[in-house]
């Protein structure tokens, strides 16, 4: 496809009176001419970059920036590749990561207020982030979004989210993800995704990112807030709103574990034998004397 879009762009520049912006128009239908998966877009427009600044000196590099797929795909890229990373390793996380998460609740740090969101409520960056997934908050407590990565039928359809208990009310996070929208308005979401995942890195743990919340909701979700006792696929595919069960699969590598009770037990064991040990000396002490 390559060198034939090469010879289609030559032709085109050899045979008509052109600006940038028509030539970059002319690149931008003929890259999507015929429906090419995300990751073939990116190529094909890395390549045709390459072939313009090799055989077109008198266009900038400043315009050569703007040959670029939009940042919504870069960024489904970015996050499938983080995804795939992702999946190949178990995650753990513990009762104490998610507290430290969790008492991000009251801050006055636009990050720590996106990573707070998107935890609690199991919403991708680009969901929290962008003003086009419209949010309500029902008469009856309930909070609905308009979802990413949905097809034609269910794209402008609203889907019940499930914030995490005892957190905050979906007027509440509805209100919260407006005042992250209108403060985070002049960032693109490429940008605004990986300026989170570093700031995840600092303020949370160095290995993970954006995705992981994600994965940590539907784990922390299943562990604690599972009355009816579901099976992991049928109650994570609900709750993070997939379209089938076999997305969850995507989710089973991660392993909540209760830190605080544990060493909560090896406090009382330790007193226990310190107890134990102070009863027997005692004992001792007074048969000695005794005698």
């Amino acid at each position: 496809m390559s060198n034939r879009l090469f010879k289609i762009i030559k032709n085109y520049t050899n045979n008509n009176d052109y600006t940038f912006s028509d030539l970059r128009e002319f690149i931008d239908q003929n890259i999507m001419n015929d429906n090419p998966k995300a990751k073939t877009i990116a190529t094909r427009y890395s390549l045709t970059k390459n072939f313009i600044r090799d055989n077109y000196p008198e266009i900038t590099e400043k315009q050569l920036k703007l040959i670029k797929p939009d940042d919504e795909l870069t960024n489904s890229i970015i996050q499938k590749d983080l995804e795939i990373k992702s999946n190949k390793k178990n995650i753990k996380f513990d009762d104490i990561l998610v507290d430290k998460i969790l008492d991000f609740k009251n801050t006055d740090n636009l990050y720590e207020l996106a990573i707070y969101l998107q935890f609690i409520s199991g919403r991708r960056a680009d969901e929290i982030k962008d003003p086009e997934y419209k949010i309500r908050a029902t008469k009856d407590n309930k909070l609905k979004m308009l979802l990413s990565k949905k097809n034609n039928e269910n794209k402008n359809k609203y889907f019940t989210i499930q914030i995490i208990p005892d957190t905050i009310t979906p007027a509440q996070f509805k209100q919260s993800v407006n005042v992250l929208r209108q403060n985070m308005n002049h960032i693109g979401s490429n940008d605004y995704i990986k300026r989170l995942n570093r700031k995840i890195k600092k303020l949370v743990r160095k290995d993970l990112t954006s995705h992981n919340l994600r994965g940590f909701y539907a784990s922390y979700m299943f562990n604690e807030h599972n009355p009816d006792n579901q099976n992991i696929n049928g109650f994570i595919s609900k709750i993070l709103n997939h379209d089938s069960d076999n997305s969850s699969l995507n989710y089973s590598n991660y392993i909540y574990e209760k830190t605080k009770k544990k060493v909560n037990e090896n406090v009382d064991e330790n007193v226990d034998e310190n107890v134990d040990e102070n009863i027997d000396e005692n004992i001792e002490e007074n048969i000695k004397e005794n005698i």
